[in-house]
Order: structure tokens, then sequence, then C-alpha cells
């Protein structure tokens, strides 16, 4: 089967699936969305899963380097939808949708306003393109993570019994005492923690092949619907002095599909027509793709650059010091810019990538606080600013619990929440619960919720 246009979503489409989904209001500090496709902020390598696009998936030359293209390239099928929401960012825009086994979730369909039909659309048919993946792929093995489950619990009861039996928390005993009640107590819990260990490379390894399986299923259609791109200038040109009454009835369709009702032909000169066809090419040849990204980087890279300058300018410096700072600054800052207006004005090459030959951004002095703040007019956030981020799921997790107050009965649902990465939460490690707080990896002990709940 093949369709006129497999990937007939853009810009505006995406964006309103980004907003309805919700998942602006957790990765908007990560997320940058151009007129080429969604660019996300590469993280930490602690929660480095975050990191993946179902480009990572794909094998050989002719595809996209995951390190450098968007997360979602515009436009856009279902399918890729649906690809780029298995797993990475794209969870977040899944989760904020529905179930895939039944999604998504009528309210969410229901804010979509008139004008955002073909948003709606892209939902409807992305959930049902997973449906129908998995159909052939086969649904994820989940009794990895229940037997990581099973073993997570085991392994705290033996290191709870093992703190207790070998005294690690007694007070006042020497610290050299401590280390050695520490290292008997690892030496007790060793076995049960490298089969824990064990089992979660499984578990990852597992659905690892399975995420892998299901990209290449959602993506199998893109060979057979393939449609070589033919420059509609290569088409036009000969006629560019005819009538549009005189034109071919294939090449008269090819206008009038490309521009109709914003461009009639018959109202512009030749060298008009040319600019015109010109301009839609360059748009929408998949050739120039490369083209397009690496100057759309640019502008939005110059127009940073001469923000911040702009900003450093009307910093006042009121000591020596900090003048000194400020030209320090502007000079690096005005040499940054130097250099991206000479790669913008250079011809495009097919050896050039965008990232590796931008300068390397510099790291800004510290001013003294008064000067920095005020000066940028920017608000110093405290952390009580952002205290309340857990807030919404630990009520959830307390609505699930005989004892709201209970602290292992409200642990245990977290880390079932964790474990499924309802949002903010990304997973659960020994350590404690990790969840994005402000586009960054943060983590939730326990003893911070019992803090908590005790209030």
């Amino acid at each position: 089967m093949s369709l006129i246009n497999p990937a007939p979503y853009g810009r505006e489409a995406f964006e309103r699936i980004y907003t309805i989904s919700g998942a602006d209001k957790v990765v908007d500090s990560v997320f940058t969305i151009k007129d080429v496709g969604v660019f996300a902020e590469e993280v930490d390598h602690f929660v480095d899963s975050l990191n993946w696009s179902y480009f990572c998936e794909l094998n050989g030359a002719d595809n996209p380097d995951p390190s450098t293209a968007p997360v979602l390239r515009f436009p856009f099928s279902a399918n890729q939808l649906a690809a780029f929401m298995l797993s990475g960012w794209g969870y977040f825009l899944q989760a904020g949708l529905g179930e895939w086994a039944d999604g998504p979730w009528q309210e969410k369909l229901d804010v979509f306003p008139t004008r955002g039909i073909r948003a709606k659309e892209a939902v409807i048919a992305a959930f049902q393109a997973y449906r129908d993946a998995e159909k052939v792929v086969g649904a994820v093995d989940k009794n990895p993570h229940f037997e990581v489950q099973r073993l997570l619990a085991e392994y705290q009861a033996i290191d709870a019994r093992a703190d207790i039996s070998e005294k690690v928390n007694e007070a006042d005993i020497a610290p050299a005492e401590k280390n050695r009640r520490i290292a008997r107590v690892s030496a007790i819990t060793a076995p049960a923690y490298a089969k824990l260990q064990a089992m979660r490379k499984t578990a990852s390894d597992s659905e690892n092949a399975w995420r892998k399986a299901m990209v290449l299923q959602l993506l199998s259609h893109r060979k057979e619907r393939k449609v070589e791109y033919v420059s509609l200038e290569s088409m036009v040109t000969p006629y560019l002095s005819k009538p549009f009454d005189s034109l071919p009835a294939t090449v008269a369709a090819r206008v009038r599909e490309a521009f109709e009702p914003l461009f009639h032909w018959d109202e512009f000169g030749e060298q008009r027509r040319l600019q015109v066809v010109q301009e839609y090419d360059y748009k929408n040849d998949p050739a120039i793709e490369p083209v397009r990204a690496h100057r759309w980087n640019l502008v939005a890279l110059i127009h940073d650059k001469e923000n911040e300058i702009r900003n450093w300018e009307l910093m006042p410096a009121p000591v020596p010091s900090e003048a000194l700072i400020r030209e320090q600054r502007l000079s690096v800052l005005r040499g940054e810019l130097a250099a991206l207006e000479a790669q913008s004005n250079a011809p495009y090459t097919a050896t050039t990538v965008a990232d590796a030959a931008l300068p390397e951004p510099q790291a800004a002095p510290v001013l003294a606080e008064s000067a920095s703040s005020e000066a940028s007019g920017a608000t110093i956030h405290s952390t009580k600013t952002r205290r309340n981020t857990l807030t919404p799921v630990i009520e959830t997790a307390q609505k699930d619990c005989r004892n709201s107050k209970d602290t292992a009965e409200v642990w245990a649902v977290l880390q079932t929440m964790a474990e499924k990465k309802v949002p903010p939460l990304l997973g659960a490690t020994e350590d404690g619960l990790q969840y994005l707080r402000g586009g960054n990896a943060a983590t939730f002990s326990r003893d911070a919720l019992r803090k908590r709940l005790a209030r």
C-alpha cells in the first residue's frame, strides 16, 4: 500500500500535540522546536535513557546521526510519531495522551480545537500504528521487570537485617569501626545485589530488543512508500513565460497543489514565478534538508548570541574589576558571533556539520550577585519554588494506600510508579527515586518521604 503523503504533519501539529499532552510542563527546558524538527538537549549519563530517539535503532549511512538529528523531524508521519513516543523524551507525550492499549483518552481528544484536526488525526493514527506494530512484534515481556522488583525487595530485606545484626547505626561508634561494620554488611548483601544487577541487565536487554523491533516495524513502511522528489523548478522552467491555462495538465496540477490559494501564476512575471518555485523546492526537497537544518540552526544560534551580547552590554559594572570581566566576556561573545556569521555566509558543503563547526561555547564569568542579578532582571529561584515538583505523584500514591501516612506503604507505590516512569519520575535506584526537576535528574530518598509525610 502506498500513500500520496506519508508524512503530512508539520510543526504546528506537533506544537498542538505537545501542549495538549501536558509534556510541555515537564520537558520544556529540554526541547527546542524549530522548523525542521524537535531537538532535545542531551542530559547527563545518569539518565542516558532519555537521550534515546528512534534514529538510535536505525543502522546505515543513509540514516541520520542521532547525536545531531532532531528527535522528531518535520514533517512527520503517524508511524514516526508513534516511534518517537516509544521512549526517551517522547514518552512524556504518550503518557499525557493515554495508554497504548486503548488510547488516546477521549478527554484529551476533546481538547483539540477545530483547526487542530490534523494534530488530532496524527495522535489517533499514532496510537493505532503502535497497536498494529505490536500485533506483529508482540507485547513487551514484563516478566524480567517483575523479577527485578522481587529481587529488589529481597535485597532490601537482606540489607535491612544486616544493618541491624551488624549494628551499623549504633550511636557513638568510632569511624573505623563503623566502616568495618559497613564492609561486613556489603559482604552479606553482595550475592543478592549481584543477582539484582544481573536481572536488571536482562530486563534492560529484553526491553531494548523489543523497542528496536517496534521501531523497525513502525518505520518499515518507509521504503515501500518512498517517492523520489521531483523538483518543481525542473517541471515549470520550460513554461515560465506561459499563462497558467497553457501549462500541461501535470505541471498545472503540481503548481496548484503547491501554491493555491496563496499564489496565482498569472499575477506574476517570469522572475517572480521562478523565485517562488525555487523557494518551494528549498523548503520541500528532502535532499536539501541538511542545508535547511544547517541554516536554521545558525539563525537560531546567531539570534541567541546577539541576545547574550545585548544582555552583557546592558549589565552595569559598578567597580573596575567587574567592568573588566564584562569587557572580556563581550570580546569572547563578539568573536563567537563573527564566527557564526562567517559560517552563515559561507557556501554549504556536504561535509559541513553545523554543531561540529561552531565555536565552542565559553563559560560565562561570575559577577557579583548584586550586579549580575539586577542587570539581567533575572529571577533567582530558590529550592523552595521547586519543592512541590513531586507533590502530585506523592498524593496519587497516597490514594492507593490504606494508610496515606505510612512511609513503607507509600514508598512501595512510588517505586512501582517510578518503574513505569510516571512523570516526573524517571526510575528507581538503590539511592532512591529519580525524577526530573528543572530539566535535570534529581534523587528523592525514602528518608525524605518519611520527613515529608510527618509534616
